[in-house]
């Protein structure tokens, strides 16, 4: 007597994904020095000119601009003068202007390495990097001990993820200004790029120790910590910078993701929630709070927050997978499939997108495209024992080809030796095709790891 064909009880991939990826916040450039002194041509340029270093120091840049143009009349020479109100544009962000009076300090002394490190400073907030290295290393090459050049420089190549030479250049800002806080966790960043989790530990580690209100070095050492497992140590780390920086909501959303890890579901919520009042528009956020809705059987609520997501990024690939991972649950398989179709339309190196479309479509006995989408999802992952047994499944139940479906039943084995259903399966195939005796050696190895049938 022939045993019932079933369908594997196919597993729905994890809606977000288990591990901590390291996101360091872009470290923010120190403010290069203002030139604080002026040639004292008369009263009033000094007078003009500290009233303009003061309106800087309170953050009044347009005052501060104000103040330097009227030095600027006065004496048009005075180089410190288009520095510093070059300086106040960039902090307004008119960079246009800030480029033209950096080039006119450079103009009037083509020696002053602080011109050319504040315009390499401006052209890398344009993104023209090209023209920031030129500037930075004509600074370093005016003046070899120029540690902010080593440091901003180190920055630029951080942000061109080259991550080696921004190591590089951070070590040298060091060894030039060993008391700098932000040059180790600058440095502790393209180390973690790099997954050199242990030296960026040590990194932010003595950051901290130089400056122990270093909310951002905290955070970044979090993250370390969570990318070794050690999530302990991570959780502490990012409620510390949170107690610093109560409105930090980078370190609320890595401890949220600590607590995602765990399972710890509820916390999660919390931390993700926070975020999302301090910054509606953290779309990651949206993704990990319905992740942590869909673990608790939260489906609506899964479903609003992937939705959010995906209106504040609709090219967002992740959300669209995540809400199809959803529908596939709650048998809304139509909706699965054209989540998982714009999924792959705008990831298509996701294996687990074709393999889960083509699972929704096993659910629909379309199997000709569960053949389809398996046979992608295992040409992205040949390791994907999954997809080889599903794929069985629809040679076998579909089709009836069950020599094709005992060759991907083995394959589904060799990968996992301990895949129950896929022994079970393969004897079902045996017994279609006469060989009773192999079909009951694989009905008793899936018994023997749990599987009756």
């Amino acid at each position: 007597m022939f045993k019932k064909k079933l369908l594997p009880k196919l597993i729905i991939a994890s809606v977000a994904a288990g591990v901590l990826t390291f996101t360091p916040n872009a470290a923010n450039f120190i403010s290069v020095p203002i030139i604080q002194t002026s040639v004292a041509y008369s009263a009033s340029t000094d007078d003009h000119f500290n009233r303009g270093l003061n309106y800087m120091e309170a953050g009044n840049y347009n005052a501060a601009i104000a103040e330097f143009t009227k030095v600027i009349k006065i004496n048009p020479n005075l180089l410190a003068a288009y520095n510093n109100r070059g300086v106040a544009y960039q902090s307004i962000q008119k960079y246009n202007e800030a480029i033209a009076d950096f080039t006119k300090a450079i103009q009037l002394n083509p020696q002053a390495a602080g011109a050319y490190n504040n315009r390499g400073d401006v052209y890398r907030q344009i993104q023209n990097y090209n023209a920031a290295i030129i500037d930075y290393n004509k600074a370093i090459e005016i003046n070899p001990r120029y540690a902010n050049a080593y440091k901003n420089r180190g920055l630029l190549y951080y942000e061109m993820k080259n991550y080696n030479a921004a190591i590089t250049d951070y070590t040298k800002g060091i060894e030039l200004n060993p008391n700098d806080a932000d040059m180790y966790n600058n440095r502790g960043s393209a180390y973690a790029e790099l997954n050199n989790y242990n030296a960026a530990v040590n990194d932010f580690t003595k950051a901290i120790e130089l400056n122990p209100n270093y909310a951002l070095a905290y955070n970044n050492r979090g993250a370390a910590y969570g990318n070794i497992q050690n999530y302990n140590a991570a959780i502490a780390d990012s409620t510390k910078a949170i107690a610093l920086n109560p409105n930090y909501a980078d370190a609320y959303f890595n401890r949220g993701r600590i607590y995602y890890t765990l399972k710890k579901n509820h916390e999660a919520i919390t931390d993700f929630t926070k975020v999302i009042n301090l910054n509606p528009q953290f779309v990651s956020a949206y993704d990990y709070r319905g992740g942590a809705y869909y673990n608790l059987g939260n489906d609506n609520a899964a479903i609003n927050d992937f939705t959010k997501a995906i209106s504040l990024e609709p090219n967002r690939a992740s959300s669209y997978y995540f809400r199809g991972n959803v529908y596939a649950k709650i048998q809304n398989y139509n909706a699965a499939i054209v989540d998982y179709t714009k999924s792959i339309e705008l990831n298509p190196n996701n294996a687990e997108a074709y393999y889960n479309r083509g699972w929704v479509c096993a659910m629909l006995q379309n199997y000709n495209a569960v053949i389809s989408d398996c046979t992608k999802a295992i040409e992205l992952n040949s390791n994907y024992a999954k997809a080889y047994s599903t794929r069985g499944v629809a040679y076998m139940n579909g089709l009836q080809k069950y020599n094709e479906a005992i060759a991907d039943f083995n394959k589904a084995i060799a990968l996992n030796p301990n895949y129950a259903l896929a022994y079970y399966n393969r004897g079902v195939c045996y017994q279609k095709l006469g060989d009773n005796t192999r079909a009951q050696a694989d009905f008793n190895k899936a018994k023997q790891l749990g599987y009756n049938g």
